[in-house]
C-alpha cells in the first residue's frame, strides 16, 4: 500500500504564522497541496471547493466562530479532520470540540505533523476500503 496524497487546508489569522505552518506542511511527503485561509468564513467557504483531508485550524481564532466552523466543515467534508493548533484551550471549549467532531487539538508544529501523519494513515485505511467494497 502506497501513501495516498492529502489536501491541508491551514486557517490562521497571522500571516507569519501561516506562512510558517503551510512550510512545515508542505516539507512533509505526499501532501498533495496546501490552501489558506484567513478566518473562519474563509475556510468554511474553501472547504465546499478544495475538499480538504484535513484542516488546520489556528486556535488564536475567535472560539465562538471556530466552533461554529467546524461544524460547518464536518457538514461540507465529513470525513475531514479538523485539528486546532495552539495552546491548549480550556476544558469545556475542548469538549465541546470534542462534541461537535473537531479531530484533534494539537499544541506544537512537531504535533501537528504527527496528527497529520496519522490523518494519511487513516486516509488510506478509508480508500483501502472504500476500493475494497467496490470490488465486492
Amino acid at each position: 500500500m502506497s501513501m495516498r496524497t492529502l489536501r491541508v487546508l491551514v486557517a490562521e489569522e497571522d500571516p507569519i504564522a501561516q506562512k510558517d505552518t503551510v512550510a512545515a506542511i508542505l516539507s512533509k511527503q505526499n501532501i498533495e497541496s496546501c490552501d489558506e485561509a484567513s478566518d473562519c468564513r474563509e475556510v468554511v467557504a474553501k472547504c465546499k471547493t478544495f475538499k480538504p483531508h484535513v484542516v488546520v485550524m489556528s486556535a488564536k481564532l475567535p472560539a465562538i466562530e471556530a466552533l461554529l466552523a467546524v461544524e460547518e466543515i464536518k457538514r461540507c467534508a465529513p470525513n475531514a479532520q479538523v485539528l486546532l493548533l495552539g495552546a491548549v484551550g480550556s476544558q469545556p471549549l475542548e469538549q465541546e470540540l470534542e462534541r461537535i467532531g473537531g479531530d484533534e487539538w494539537v499544541v506544537t508544529p512537531a504535533l501537528l505533523l504527527s496528527a497529520i501523519d496519522v490523518a494519511q494513515q487513516c486516509e488510506l485505511l478509508f480508500y483501502e476500503e472504500m476500493k475494497t467494497d467496490r470490488m465486492n
